[in-house]
């Protein structure tokens, strides 16, 4: 008997929610650091670029 009933998902779009779940939380933590004064609104904005940057997934210009 085949596994037809077996309900199977990808490695990549588990990975996939997984990044954007932990961009959401990292910069909510970010933004409860600077509201307690734990960070400042530089380090947070560092973190942000960074996190976009993890979206943007690497850039070549094809002169690599």
């Amino acid at each position: 008997m085949d596994n037809q009933y077996v309900k199977t998902f990808s490695l990549s779009r588990i990975g996939k929610a997984a990044g954007i779940g932990g961009a959401i939380i990292g910069t909510g933590l970010d933004l409860y650091g600077v509201y307690k004064g734990a960070k400042t609104w530089g380090q947070a904005g560092e973190n942000g670029v960074f996190t976009a940057i993890g979206f943007l997934g690497p850039v070549d210009g094809g002169k690599l």
